[in-house]
């Protein structure tokens, strides 16, 4: 499997969906997450009506903020020792979001 993209915790009362993606390493740095996140925020903005797009990422993974930055989401906060990695040390979580009237400026 080369990745997968979703949307997690989609609310149809607040119209809010959270978006998730993951891409092997062997297909780091190609943009395909970048592209593929484009879309499927297009998806969610035109079809499903959504509001907000939703995103996060641990702060030590800058390459997955550069895909956040690069659809238009802004930074919202950070989350402090938030999630714990599977080496046992917590990370800080950098939350996103994406509001329709910022991304219909950018289409």
């Amino acid at each position: 499997m080369s990745g997968s993209i979703h949307f997690l915790d989609i609310s149809n009362q607040s119209l809010r969906c959270e978006l998730g993606y993951y891409i092997g390493s062997k297909w780091w740095g190609k943009g395909i997450v970048t592209e593929a996140s484009k879309e499927v925020s297009r998806f969610a903005f035109e079809k499903l009506g959504m509001n907000k797009i939703m995103a996060w990422h641990h702060s030590k993974n800058v390459a997955s903020g550069k895909v956040l930055i690069n659809l238009g989401m802004i930074l919202e906060g950070v989350l402090r020792r938030d999630t714990k990695l599977k080496n046992g040390e917590f990370s800080d979580v950098n939350t996103y979001g994406l509001l329709y009237e910022e991304w219909s400026l950018q289409n």
